[in-house]
């Protein structure tokens, strides 16, 4: 592959190609070994283990955990507001994740399963959680049996 086809890729092509490349060179290679590492790294702790240039710390742009409104048991979804700094959206809701909540559980008196969707946010980085009903259920968390209504604020 020429330099210059590479600036017609994406990232999934880039990454793609970078595999291809490195799997040519033998196991002791010190590239190879270098990426096996990077690679192990990254599976481990997820993008927050990126080095700088790449980390990117400004205090001013914020992620969020997209997840189904199926995780929240359905009295739950009526009552949100109730138990967090959540906004009613049209098709669910927007909440605040305090790291208060991961770290420190007991100063918050929240449902058990509110504490553990606010640990799982945070533990990938994010401060906030958008509660859809239109998004896929994630296999890491429980799903409740009711479909996705969003319920009555």
């Amino acid at each position: 592959m020429r330099t210059e086809d590479l600036a017609e890729l994406g990232t999934d092509e880039l990454h793609a190609q970078l595999i291809d490349a490195v799997r040519h060179l033998t196991p002791q290679h010190p590239v190879r070994v270098l990426w096996d590492r990077l690679d192990e790294v990254l599976k481990a702790g997820g993008a927050e283990c990126l080095p700088g240039p790449w980390d990117f710390d400004d205090p001013h742009v914020r992620s969020f955990l997209d997840l189904s409104t199926e995780h929240l048991p359905p009295a739950l979804r009526d009552r949100l507001g109730n138990y967090a700094s959540a906004i009613r959206t049209e098709y669910g809701w927007w909440m605040y994740a305090p790291e208060s909540a991961a770290m420190d559980p007991e100063l918050h008196d929240w449902p058990a399963e509110l504490l553990a969707i606010v640990g799982h946010a945070r533990s990938r980085g994010c401060a906030y959680v958008l509660f859809d009903s239109d998004a896929a259920p994630s296999d890491d968390l429980p799903v409740f049996d009711e479909p996705s209504g969003v319920g009555t604020p």
